[in-house]
């Protein structure tokens, strides 16, 4: 029984991402994927629309991530990464 309920979490989890992935405007999933990827490193979500990637609003976790690289604190500011110290 429970495995039945893991793996139909698993497959409507797999079906979203790919209806997420589709939705993105024009972008394959190689182009969705990196968009994801070079914004996070600079501590921001990614969406990829039509073939373009725009870095937008500040993802907590990668911008504390970004900022340890640095040897700093990161800090979410007005929907930017910030680095203090």
């Amino acid at each position: 029984m429970k495995s039945t309920v893991v793996f139909l979490l698993l497959a409507v989890s797999f079906i979203m991402l790919v209806s997420v992935t589709e939705s993105s405007g024009d972008c394959s999933a190689e182009q969705f994927f990196r968009c994801f990827q070079d914004c996070k490193y600079k501590g921001h979500h990614g969406m990829c629309e039509y073939g373009s990637c725009s870095c937008i609003s500040c993802y907590y976790r990668a911008c504390k991530v970004k900022c340890a690289r640095e040897g700093k604190i990161g800090q979410c500011q007005d929907d930017l990464c910030t680095c203090l110290g």
